[in-house]
């Protein structure tokens, strides 16, 4: 147990041994990770590698799949694990941004923590996960803005939602950790060791 009653954080093993400067702890819930923060769904992560490495396999043909839109080592070697012959690398996972409701200036406005140094909107704006009443309108630089569609919200400063990026590859780009999370706990976090690697 470390100073305040927090664990420490369990490392994968795979890749350089991350800095970790938060209080985040293996098996806390999902939705009191400090928030912006980029999330992996862990199930449905290993059911489309499952799933893409058994239609190569009936296909006969040997899987290489790239690297470009995880850049995590742990991503690449669960794509290993499940039949992959090796990996392309060059100058993926199912990716969501948490972000916490930072502000109410009006009951058809919210504004939330992630805005583009989070979450990039060049192939639309990110998607509010399980809120079909809200619309993601603008984003600036820390910060998110909202609107319902209906005319108003009951969303309350400190709410927790989950993003899902218009663009993976870019969006995974802008953080250092991705937080690997199992039927809402989390499980690993794992240091995006690829990010701004262009050469």
């Amino acid at each position: 147990m470390a100073a305040g009653g927090f664990k420490t954080i369990s490392y994968s093993g795979w890749g350089p041994e991350p800095m970790i400067d938060t209080y985040e702890y293996i098996g806390m819930p999902a939705d009191t990770i400090d928030t912006p923060a980029l999330l992996v769904d862990l199930d449905a992560l290993e059911f489309n590698l499952d799933t893409l490495a058994q239609h190569f396999k009936k296909a006969g043909v040997n899987l290489r799949p790239h690297s470009k839109s995880h850049k995590t080592p742990a991503i690449a070697h669960k794509q290993l694990e499940a039949g992959a012959i090796g990996i392309t690398c060059a100058k993926l996972g199912e990716a969501e941004v948490l972000a916490a409701v930072s502000s109410r200036p009006a009951s058809e406005r919210i504004i939330t923590d992630a805005g583009l140094k989070s979450l990039t909107p060049e192939h639309g704006m990110p998607a509010v996960k399980d809120r079909d009443d809200l619309e993601v309108h603008a984003l600036s630089e820390e910060h998110g803005r909202l609107r319902p569609l209906s005319g108003s919200s009951d969303l309350e400063v400190g709410a927790v939602l989950e993003f899902i990026p218009g663009h993976g590859c870019t969006t995974i780009n802008l953080h250092d950790r991705l937080y690997a999370v199992r039927q809402g706990r989390l499980e690993a976090i794992w240091e995006i060791a690829g990010r701004g690697k262009v050469r």
